[in-house]
């Protein structure tokens, strides 16, 4: 029984060695937005909107392309959304949700490619009226 201690205490002192967190922190600027509106006209569920963006400040330099659906339209709502960061270095992926306000996204990493293959953490995204403020805690 001791050893079984003594072999999971320095595997998990193992794992913690390898995992490499880091906050990333930018601003994206948006190019394009397309709400679609499915039946009944109005706030329903199954209703979505597309958003591409560029950073145009922060840790990364890249674009942001997301995709949102409403899911509840009972108050406050739920929009559920997918998020990807496209950067020079590799792709972030996200899930997420938020209220039908959108004021805050509350994401969670799903995994990256490059730089941030194997990536896992969360973050925020906060939609401003020319785009979106981002903060990223990844760890790999």
């Amino acid at each position: 029984m001791l050893g079984m201690a003594a072999l999971l205490a320095a595997a998990g002192t193992q794992g913690a060695q390898a995992t490499v967190a880091k906050t990333l922190n930018f601003t994206n600027a948006l190019d394009t937005l397309a709400p679609i509106d499915v039946a009944p006209a109005g706030p329903s569920a199954g209703d979505s909107f597309y958003v591409y963006s560029h950073v145009v400040s922060g840790d990364v330099s890249g674009n942001t392309a997301a995709s949102c659906t409403v899911v509840s339209t009972l108050d406050p709502g739920v929009k559920q959304c997918e998020v990807d960061f496209l950067t020079t270095r590799g792709t972030i992926t996200t899930r997420g949700l938020t209220d039908n306000a959108g004021t805050l996204v509350q994401l969670v990493i799903t995994g990256g490619t490059g730089a941030f293959a194997g990536a896992f953490g969360d973050g925020t995204l906060t939609p401003t009226p020319t785009g979106s403020t981002v903060t990223l805690r990844v760890t790999r």
